[in-house]
């Protein structure tokens, strides 16, 4: 199954990069945490059913799912289209992604 990358996604990548690098943290490294974010994010092909509802630690009904990745740091919310997997937001998962995510 093919993953497909919402726009707020790719702005996400960005400013988790934009993060590192601000941090002082060298582009090629930083290149290396991006990677490692998508590689865990690309297991949704061979996998789609990976994840966990986000909704259902707060007892609200959401058709996203949460995926941790890269050793715990982030969060990839998405969604199963009937022929893709929509990646809608990467959150750390020191962010409070539930309010994003309430209906």
């Amino acid at each position: 199954m093919r993953v497909v990358y919402s726009e707020p996604a790719v702005r996400d990548l960005e400013r988790i990069r934009d993060f590192f690098l601000v941090k002082g943290i060298q582009k090629l490294e930083v290149e290396s945490y991006i990677k490692a974010i998508s590689d865990d994010i690309s297991r949704l092909q061979d996998q789609p059913e990976l994840g966990f509802f986000l909704g259902e630690k707060h007892n609200f009904t959401t058709p996203y799912k949460g995926l941790i990745v890269w050793d715990g740091r982030y969060l990839a919310a998405h969604e199963l289209v009937s022929d893709h997997i929509k990646i809608m937001r990467i959150y750390s998962t020191k962010e409070n992604y539930i309010k994003d995510m309430l209906p």
